[in-house]
Formats: C-alpha cells, sequence, structure tokens
C-alpha cells in the first residue's frame, strides 16, 4: 500500500469543554460538538450555549484542529428563524463547516451563508447516486450510513470526488441511523429531534435473549489499512455522551494506529483491543456493516461490559475473594456476574493477606454489597491506570502558536 502524502482525517467527538481538551490533546485533527439546540446528542452531552461555542471553537482553531458544528437534527418550520442564526453565529466563530440532516436548511444555508455542509449519515446516503446529487446540491462532505459494506464504499469514492466521511468507533444504532421512530413511539422522544432514549437497550422478555435490539460497538483497529485503501478522507469516532476519559483513549489509540498504518508499520491490534475494551465495550466489539458482519449485537447486556478479570471463589465477612487472572489496582472499578448490575470499586487489595497496591491471583478485598455469589464473573469496568493515563493525556496541552511579528527598536 503505498501511503505517501495520503492525508487521512481523525474526528473525535466532543460532548464538553474537557472532552474538547481530551480530543485536541490525543492527536485528533478535527473535532465535533453542537449547540444547545438542533443537535441530535441536545438530551445526552453537555453541549455548549454561545459563548463556550466562541471559546471552544477558538481553542481548536489556534491548535490547527477543524471544528464541525453539529446541526443535524429535522427542523420545523416555526424553527427556521431560529436555526439560522445559530449557523450564522458559529461561521462567524470559526467553525469549517456544519453537520446537517434537514434538505430544508441545506437549501437555504448555500442561498444565504458561506459554511461548508457535511451530510449527516442521519440522510442515510447509501449509493453513488444520493452522494452525487447531495453534492450537486451544495454538500462538501458525506457521511456514509453506518450501515455500508467497504465494497459499496469503494464503489463510491471510485466515482466521484467529494469528501467522504465514516464511523471507525462506537456505538451502532439497530435501525438506519436516525431512521427508528421507536424512542418516540415509546416515550415521545424522538431520535431526529436529539432525544433518543435508546429503547433498543432496554430488557425485553419473551424472546431467546434479555437485550434482542442491543448492538455491539464498532470497532476497526484491526482493519485500519483496508480503510485506508478504501479512500476514505475522514475516520469518525462516535461517543460525544461519553466521558472525556473514552475521548481520550479512543482518539490517541487511533492516531497512533493511523499513523502506524500510513508509514506501513504494524499495528499492535491486541494491545490496542485490549485497552479499547477496557475503556469501554459492549459485549466485545463488531466490525459493524463493513464486511457486512452478522455479529453485532450484544444480546445479553447493553452497558458496559468491561474486561474479564476472573472469578470470585468466596464472599465471607465483608470480604470478596477473587482469583485474577490480570492484575488489579486499587481503585479499580468491577462488575460482577453476567448482568453486571453488581458492581462497585476497590478501596483496599490483599494478596496472601498482605495489603498491596497491584497485584493478579488470589485477591480480597472490602465490600458490602449484596448479591454477589461464588462462581461469578468478575469484570473490570473502569482501570485506574488507564484512567491515570487519560487523565494525563487531557492536560498534556503543549500549545505553542508563531507569531508573525515586526520589530523596531529605537536607540536614543
Amino acid at each position: 500500500m503505498n501511503n505517501k502524502n495520503k492525508k487521512i482525517e481523525l474526528l473525535a467527538p466532543v460532548g464538553d469543554d474537557r472532552g474538547l481538551k481530551a480530543a485536541v490533546n490525543a492527536g485528533a485533527d478535527a473535532v465535533y460538538f453542537g449547540a444547545k439546540s438542533f443537535n441530535a446528542r441536545v438530551g445526552a452531552a453537555e453541549n455548549f450555549d454561545e459563548k463556550a461555542l466562541e471559546e471552544n471553537i477558538k481553542f481548536a482553531k489556534l491548535r490547527n484542529v477543524n471544528v464541525y458544528i453539529t446541526v443535524n437534527t429535522l427542523v420545523y418550520n416555526d424553527e427556521i428563524d431560529k436555526v439560522l442564526p445559530l449557523i450564522k453565529t458559529v461561521s462567524d466563530f470559526g467553525a469549517d463547516a456544519i453537520i446537517v440532516q434537514d434538505l430544508g436548511i441545506i437549501d437555504i444555508v448555500r442561498n444565504n451563508l458561506n459554511i461548508a455542509m457535511h451530510a449527516s449519515t442521519q440522510m442515510s446516503c447509501n449509493n453513488l447516486d444520493s452522494v452525487k446529487l447531495l453534492k450537486s446540491i451544495g454538500i462538501d462532505r458525506v457521511v456514509l450510513a453506518r450501515e455500508m459494506s467497504l465494497e459499496n464504499i469503494k464503489y463510491i469514492r471510485d466515482n466521484t470526488d467529494i469528501e467522504l466521511e465514516t464511523f471507525v468507533h462506537g456505538a451502532l444504532c439497530v435501525s438506519f441511523s436516525g431512521q427508528c421512530a421507536y424512542s418516540y413511539l415509546h416515550g415521545g422522544r424522538s431520535a431526529n429531534r436529539g432525544a433518543c432514549a435508546q429503547p433498543c437497550r432496554m430488557e425485553y422478555t419473551g424472546g431467546k435473549t434479555d437485550y434482542p435490539l442491543s448492538t455491539k460497538d464498532l470497532m476497526t483497529i484491526d482493519i485500519i489499512p483496508n480503510l485506508l485503501e478504501s479512500g476514505i478522507t475522514s475516520f469518525k469516532i462516535e461517543g460525544r455522551a461519553k466521558r472525556s476519559e473514552y475521548v481520550a483513549v479512543t482518539t490517541s489509540i487511533y492516531r497512533h494506529a493511523i499513523d502506524l498504518a500510513l508509514e506501513n508499520k504494524d499495528i499492535p491490534i491486541q494491545k490496542y483491543r485490549e485497552s479499547l475494551m477496557k475503556i469501554f465495550n459492549r459485549g466485545g466489539f463488531s466490525q459493524g456493516y463493513y464486511y457486512n458482519s452478522k455479529d453485532i449485537f450484544e444480546n445479553y447486556k447493553p452497558s458496559h461490559d468491561g474486561e474479564y478479570i476472573g472469578e470470585v471463589v468466596a464472599y465471607k465477612k465483608n470480604k470478596i475473594h477473587i482469583k485474577a487472572e490480570k492484575e488489579l489496582n486499587v481503585y479499580d472499578g468491577l462488575s460482577f456476574g453476567d448482568s453486571g448490575q453488581v458492581g462497585m470499586q476497590i478501596s483496599d487489595l490483599y494478596k496472601d493477606n498482605i495489603r498491596v497496591k497491584r497485584a493478579k491471583g488470589n485477591l480480597n478485598f472490602s465490600a458490602v454489597i449484596k448479591n454477589v455469589n461464588v462462581g461469578d464473573e468478575v469484570y473490570r469496568t473502569t482501570d485506574k491506570l488507564q484512567m491515570d493515563e487519560a487523565e494525563k493525556i487531557i492536560e498534556s496541552d503543549n500549545f505553542k502558536h508563531l507569531l508573525d511579528l515586526n520589530c523596531i527598536i529605537g536607540f536614543n
């Protein structure tokens, strides 16, 4: 693979101020975030008011990181006069593009404002003709439907020169992204209005599994070279509603993986996979639809699964005894059993009755929780050392801005 001079954008999610620092300091080429309205994560991420939008756009731009603002909900007639000032404001603040779903907004913006537009994945763009149509009406980049195979992406790339963006990591939708009406029917919260309640993550009885609609998260570390060959412009990480440590870890890993692949070097897939598992996974990962994978449903647990550690061998006198296959740390978070609904943080750790900070093997620690039984599997849901590394990334801003100055010195 000849990757010389190949420019690939790594696009990271931002939900709050700390998340922005995490993304930028971890090596993102671009970030995307939203305002308090007209934003598909308006009910899940913190997002930004007008003052914060200005400050955070400036923060990213000073560090040569592109900013894309999500204006990616459907817009009603009586809201047009509200959304257009928002778009003009973020344009004036220096945002590089807006991410849009509503066709009417696309038409109004192209005729009245001067800002690039990216077609949201919620437009369900699946084929070459739809890409060409979007380009003809003023779209600068298409965020392809998450449900597309790599073969179809290559075909589109070979037949158009528009920028193409796809998701490489994060949550998948049980339906075509953004087209599911279940949340609205279930509780009056529309996915196309930024308020999806994720009923697909809920428990349902009467079937073969408890969570038949819950998908695994997407992970593509092991197919990065394939994605590069497909001609994708921007590699997008999902997760504006996730914590800043998640943004720091995932962005850093994909930054390194992309750079290694571009240099035709081997990617330490297993090492990166283990780190990604620890920061967040739902029953492991899948490759999504890139290879028409049938292994996308998690089925037994809709929340963070963590990393398998071992099993409970005893629980007595407010002490849980486990046999740990991997080293645990004081302040690690744990969950027990298949459901993972019982959890705790380790406050003390003993090996062979000697207090330690880190160890594996036959361990015990204090606990006053219920519903933990001998034989329960133990998962690490928070790794203290990984959180420390994420904190270092978030606080590692080495920003230097070169100034072009003319200096006149006078002598008397």
